[in-house]
């Protein structure tokens, strides 16, 4: 189950399905795991040494960018279920 009603805040994780530059494919299954558990830590650390062991407990949607992965592999949105999801349909031919 979501996060929802725990924290007033909301937040957007985008990432890549695939990369540009590698090839490299993301697992889809963090998708779920973001969208369930938050992030482990808040983001708003830059430096320091004093770490928090706090978890983020925002409301999180995921934006998966599909642009190259499409062209190379199947994606299945009713397994993996993004929040948001787009395309470069001339990648796919």
């Amino acid at each position: 189950e979501r996060l929802v009603g725990r924290k007033a805040s909301n937040s957007l994780l985008a990432f890549s399905a695939q990369c540009n530059f590698s090839g490299y494919k993301l697992p889809l299954e963090l998708i779920e795991s973001v969208q369930k558990q938050g992030l482990i830590n808040t983001g708003t650390q830059v430096s320091g040494n004093d770490l928090t062991n706090e978890p983020d407990l925002s409301n999180f949607y995921v934006l998966l960018d599909a642009a190259a992965f499409v062209g190379t592999s199947y994606l299945n949105i009713g397994k993996y279920k993004p929040d948001f999801f787009c395309v470069s349909f001339y990648k796919m031919f």
